[in-house]
């Protein structure tokens, strides 16, 4: 019996060393990986418990892949029921679960997802880098694709945002403070989030986000740009991504060393890595919808416009903005001019590449303020002046926007756009000390409202070029209350419209105006729904950057508080937003069959009845949410027709928890006005000086240019060139003329 367990006791002694005979490798460590310029890329990497673990034979290594051509598909199996792991066509990265406390509708009940006690689950893959750091020599630089890695990276936290100085027009407030950086600024910074539904949908329709900022200011990383709402909701895969701004994204000398538009690029080089990497997390890369406000609505656009983006996504959606807009774009000259004064206020000169040399060995912040302190003390009047901007490049952009527009030279797909009631008092919180009294709306007698007039447009079409008398009396006809102008309250609402149509409202009409007429599906709204919820004081109305919140889905968040009409327009704009994603059309499928094509179904309980899900030979476990539920109103298509019987040209819905209702003609007469009337105007006067000749001598009248508008403009300029510039009336938009070189040599003058 002794022997017997001695015998035992080995064999269990034996066992033992032989279950217990491997390397444990280190539970945390950090990798250097010599990046194509002698860069270090420091990677933080955190060995999770149940990983599977590797011999420091391996080096430790997850994935070796250095020699392996970009787009070859990983061939490394990955451990079973382990959707946090990803293999992408660079490496391994490891993301994260989230919770949310949203319900499920009672009719979407399951042993799983009971109503009311099980959260939601979104997984989520942060700060994914898709280029090398863009510092040192690479400063300035087009951006440069990501080198593979070969251990797991730990995507679990934000990344850094871009390098940008922090908006204090009112230090303190939460209007000011919600779009400022929340996360590390650096110039290390091109990264991208992907966020997924859970259980890993298959073939997803993606929606890429680009934040706005003019620019100059943004990220990702922003709470109110927080997706897994979205994702929640609407079953979704969101990604957002980071590229460069000011200086360090927009510096333009014709150089290869600062060859401009590199935040452009920086967005087109995340989405190739989109395209090449989003079919590992279950989406579609043919089904990519990209989106952005503001200044990221004009990148879409210009993404529309670029042939080098033209087959990296597939629908487009423009809130507030687009490439058309007045401060959105600089030409060649103008870059080169204002660029080589920056440079010189930095105490860079000399040449061009001498300039940059220089400039790449100034402090990142002291490079920003110091730019901005030269362009401000030059642009010193006007709403919407922008110190570094897109520009025509030749590579990414190759002609003026309006030109590429009228020669049908753009990406031909569905788009969706729209814009906001009080678009311009946004701008007006920065152009003018009076509206930051978050109490008290200001006096607005007739004087104040010319003198505001003068200021805004000081500058017209964009800083240096400023307006003749004959534009501003123009500009302040237009938008004077003709009722009554001592109307206080009216002059204070005609201000905001003169802003809002301007730089906002007017050029996304027009951009809408031309894919309608190239007879794309074009669906337009306009957002009227002041929140419950609401920083800034009732009088500033439903100001720019507004629907952000209910596009991100903010009012179903528990703890907001939010009106449950609020909600409900919340679920209504979530539902159009994907459905357009997912079938080019925000009204859902043309086609029945087609109804949730990803195989979303009620619930995940396989004993579910089939009538209860969508495909019941799916092995998706996606739940069909209260939000894909919502019943949704109807959306037309903005259509252009010619028929002079009917006047309902150009349908657009108001977005409003009061009532979604179909509009026509959003604000035509004063869109005209911008893009037909002015620049004819300006185009009259050129050619009248450049001739030499008087409006008495041509039309034997005593008038001038200043009066025009008051008899009869449009008759005036037919008579001033024998309607040889006068818009066609099948054109609606007439913006081009802005650039004529006439105008660049006269509107000076």
């Amino acid at each position: 019996m002794t022997n017997f367990l001695f015998f035992l006791l080995l064999f269990y002694l034996s066992l033992v060393k032989n279950c217990f005979n491997f390397h444990i490798p280190q539970s945390s460590y950090d990798t250097k990986i010599q990046s194509q310029n002698d860069l270090l890329l420091n990677v933080n990497i955190t060995q999770p418990k149940n990983d599977i673990n590797y011999s420091n034979d391996d080096h430790l290594a997850i994935h070796k892949h250095h020699n392996r051509n970009h787009n070859s598909k990983p061939n490394k199996p990955l451990p079973k029921n382990d959707e946090l792991l990803v293999n992408t066509q660079n490496g391994m990265i490891r993301g994260k679960a989230f919770y949310l406390d949203h319900h499920l509708p009672k009719s979407a009940r399951s042993r799983n997802y009971p109503y009311g006690k099980k959260k939601y689950r979104v997984n989520g893959w942060l700060g994914i880098p898709y280029a090398e750091k863009p510092i040192n020599d690479l400063r300035f630089k087009r951006p440069v694709p990501v080198k593979n890695w070969d251990n797991v990276i730990n995507a679990t936290e934000l990344p850094n945002s871009c390098f940008q100085l922090h908006d204090t027009v009112i230090t303190g407030f939460d209007g000011v403070e919600i779009w400022n950086a929340n996360t590390n600024i650096s110039e290390d910074c091109l990264y991208l989030n992907i966020w997924t539904p859970y259980p890993k949908p298959k073939k997803s329709a993606v929606m890429v986000w680009i934040y706005g900022g003019g620019f100059s200011s943004g990220t990702s990383t922003l709470k109110i740009y927080d997706p897994k709402i979205i994702v929640a909701e609407t079953q979704l895969i969101v990604v957002s991504i980071q590229y460069r701004l000011s200086i360090f994204g927009f510096l333009y000398m014709n150089h290869e060393s600062a060859p401009g538009n590199q935040g452009l690029l920086d967005q087109n080089l995340a989405l190739k890595w989109i395209q090449n990497n989003i079919q590992y997390f279950g989406g579609d890369s043919d089904k990519i919808t990209i989106f952005g406000e503001s200044a990221g609505s004009v990148s879409v656009s210009l993404h529309l416009l670029s042939p080098l983006s033209s087959n990296l996504f597939h629908n487009a959606i423009m809130e507030s903005g687009t490439a058309i807009a007045d401060w959105a774009i600089l030409n060649h000259e103008d870059s080169m001019k204002r660029y080589t004064g920056i440079l010189n206020s930095l105490g860079c000169s000399g040449t061009s590449e001498e300039m940059i040399e220089c400039a790449k060995k100034v402090d990142a912040r002291t490079a920003i303020e110091k730019s901005d302190e030269y362009f401000y003390s030059k642009a010193t009047h006007g709403v919407a002046q922008f110190t570094f901007l897109p520009v025509v490049d030749k590579y990414f952009l190759e002609e003026e926007p309006i030109n590429l527009l009228n020669r049908g030279k753009f990406k031909k797909c569905p788009v969706l756009l729209g814009g906001n009631k009080d678009e311009g008092n946004w701008l007006f919180v920065y152009a003018f000390p009076e509206y930051r009294n978050l109490t008290v709306r200001p006096n607005f007698d007739y004087e104040i409202f010319k003198d505001f007039i003068t200021s805004l447009y000081y500058f017209y079409p964009q800083f240096p070029e400023t307006s003749s008398k004959a534009i501003l009396n123009a500009i302040l006809y237009r938008y004077s209350n003709w009722d009554n102008v001592h109307n206080d309250k009216k002059n204070f609402e005609n201000l905001d419209d003169a802003a809002g149509d301007f730089h906002f409202l007017c050029p996304t009409i027009d951009f809408a105006n031309i894919y309608a007429m190239n007879q794309m599906d074009v669906y337009f709204y306009h957002y009227t729904q002041r929140s419950s919820r609401h920083y800034w004081p009732e009088w500033l109305g439903v100001m720019h950057g507004d629907e952000i919140s209910f596009v991100f889905g903010e009012p179903l968040c528990p703890e907001k508080n939010f009106t449950q009409s609020e909600k409900v327009l919340a679920r209504k704009i979530l539902k159009y937003w994907s459905n357009f994603a997912r079938y080019s059309n925000p009204n859902g499928p043309s086609n029945p069959d087609e109804f949730y094509n990803e195989n979303i179904i009620f619930s995940d309980d396989k004993s579910s009845s089939p009538k209860n899900k969508i495909d019941s030979n799916n092995n998706n476990n996606n739940t069909l949410t209260q939000t894909l539920m919502q019943p949704i109103e109807h959306w037309p298509k903005y259509e252009i027709q010619v028929n002079p019987n009917d006047d309902r040209q150009r349908a657009y819905i108001t977005l409003n928890s009061e009532k979604i209702e179909v509009g026509y003609n959003l604000r035509a007469e004063y869109c005209a006005f911008w893009g037909s009337f002015l620049p004819n105007l300006i185009l009259g006067e050129a050619r009248s000086f450049d001739k030499l000749i008087s409006v008495e001598e041509k039309l034997g009248v005593s008038q001038s240019f200043e009066n025009l508008f008051l008899c009869g403009t449009l008759k005036v300029l037919n008579q001033i060139d024998d309607n040889r510039f006068l818009i066609d009336d099948n054109q609606l938009s007439n913006r081009f003329l802005i650039s004529h070189p006439i105008i660049k040599d006269k509107m000076t003058w």
